[in-house]
């Protein structure tokens, strides 16, 4: 564990070239009482991001997070995530989603983070899903979203603005 001379600490940055390592080093991070801020750089082959973003939901004072995941090779990334239940709520109010992300992962991302007010997803990809079967979630204190959408028609991206049922302000 961390010791006391890390309670003061609000802002971590982290580059990784090693899931695992992740997966050891977030859990310690809870006993922190004002770690606010999480910048997480990952440079990895693995296709699946869900143990990390589980991890991620259970810091407690989490405000910010922003996750970047660089691949040496193109494939799709996956984010292996239930849709949460009221005990899995996270206090994140900003994030960044710097990878490959489709709206069903999306969607059980957001399902963690109802406090959201700022999202940005860098890389929306387009995997055929049907979002009309997508449940909607309701993010009341959305109020900025910037999307990276290349491939995704607006009928898509319309269905997702709607689906979001939120207060937007700003969209980019």
């Amino acid at each position: 564990n961390l010791d006391s001379s890390f309670t003061c600490l609000e802002s971590i940055a982290f580059n990784v070239d090693e899931p695992k390592l992740l997966t050891l080093l977030i859990p310690k991070l809870t006993c922190l009482p004002r770690l606010f801020s999480l910048k997480i750089n990952l440079e990895s082959d693995q296709k699946d991001f869900g143990d990390i973003y589980q991890l991620i939901f259970k810091l407690p004072k989490l405000k910010y997070i922003k996750l970047t995941v660089e691949h040496s090779d193109q494939f799709d990334t996956t984010v292996s995530l239930p849709i949460a239940t009221n005990q899995q709520i996270s206090p994140i109010e900003d994030f960044i989603i710097d990878h490959e992300c489709a709206f069903h992962d999306i969607f059980n991302i957001i399902s963690y983070i109802p406090h959201v007010r700022h999202l940005k997803f860098v890389n929306l990809i387009n995997k055929n899903e049907r979002i009309e079967d997508i449940k909607p979630i309701m993010l009341s204190n959305l109020t900025h979203l910037s999307i990276n959408a290349d491939e995704i028609s607006f009928n898509k991206f319309k269905t997702f603005i709607i689906h979001l049922n939120s207060k937007l302000k700003f969209l980019s």
